[in-house]
């Protein structure tokens, strides 16, 4: 079972700037990736 994740706002998300994977609540194992250049949803289930 994913862990619950604080929620965050579009304002937040679109901050993020380091490259890694950001735990999204709202949905159980929503991830948002963030590489080099790009950003990407995941779902872990």
């Amino acid at each position: 079972m994913p862990k619950k994740a604080r929620e965050l706002s579009a304002l937040a998300v679109s901050r993020l700037k380091a490259e890694g994977r950001y735990a999204v609540s709202g949905v159980d194992g929503l991830y948002l990736r963030i590489a080099r250049r790009s950003r990407a949803w995941g779902l872990i289930y």
